[in-house]
């Protein structure tokens, strides 16, 4: 299971992913990750730091989605602050960017995220 980790600096939350995120570990992570974030207080958007994530695959790929929708059927905004080179090289297999997973495909990444 990918480590979840959450802080929140009084305006967003700041939400890092560590270790593997692939189909081994997503049930659990996903778990991990959703209680984490139905804990926190549904106000300020929320920075997401993918460097850490040390293997990922397509059903990493598809949690991060999964997330980020869910996100914003609560009113908040996901940003991609940094992703790992395994999070970009999956992106790109994919046709997309690695703000495309996490904020949303075809949406505008927030300025100072990653491009």
């Amino acid at each position: 299971m990918s480590d979840v980790r959450h802080h929140h600096d009084g305006q967003q939350h700041q939400l890092a992913l560590i270790g593997p995120l692939t189909i081994a570990e997503a049930a659990e992570t996903r778990q991990a990750l959703l209680a984490t974030l139905d804990a926190a207080e549904r106000q300020g958007d929320v920075a997401v730091d993918l460097s850490g994530i040390t293997d990922f695959d397509t059903a990493g790929a598809q949690l991060l989605v999964a997330t980020s929708r869910w996100l914003r059927q609560r009113g908040q905004i996901p940003q991609l602050n940094a992703a790992s080179p395994s999070v970009l090289a999956v992106a790109q297999a994919l046709g997309a960017s690695a703000p495309d997973l996490v904020c949303g495909f075809g949406r505008t990444p927030t300025p100072g995220g990653v491009q």
